[in-house]
Formats: C-alpha cells, structure tokens, sequence
C-alpha cells in the first residue's frame, strides 16, 4: 500500500503490517528510500479511532463501494504500471 503527497509522490509505502507483543508493527520505506519498523502501541491505536471516527470517513466508507466499482474488479488486484 502506498500513501502519496499533494504532489503525487511517494511518502510512505507499506510492505506488511503484523504483531510483536500487544503492539501492533508496521514495517515499510518512508520517503522511497529509508527502510523502517514501525510500532504502534494500545493507546495510540485508540488514539487513531477517534480521528477516523467523523462524518467525513464515515461517508467515504459509505461510498467505498462506489469508488470500488468505478476501478471495476480488475483494478483491484492488477497493480497499474508506474511512470
């Protein structure tokens, strides 16, 4: 998964998400190029909830299924080529 900036970039792209203890670990490159391990702990997780909980992802998630079928299935798993 890849997270851009404004400007297309990539800021953050995440190889594989997993657990060490009662953390939660994300491991992935910052910026392209620094490789890094990331861990997020309860509290933060919590933390997290409370900012993805408001209108504005509520309605994003009640129209995921629109934004789904305008990619269509193949776009879901065919990775498009990069420039």
């Amino acid at each position: 998964m890849k997270i851009h900036t404004v400007d297309k970039e990539t800021a953050v792209e995440i190889e594989w998400v997993g657990r060490k203890g009662g953390n939660l670990v994300v491991w992935g490159k910052v910026l392209g190029t620094m490789e890094m391990e990331m861990h997020i702990t309860p509290e933060e997780i919590c933390k997290g909830f409370k900012i993805f909980l408001n209108w504005r992802m509520l309605s994003y998630a009640l129209l995921l299924p629109y934004y789904i079928s305008k990619l269509g299935l193949k776009g879901l798993f065919v990775r498009k080529k990069e420039r």
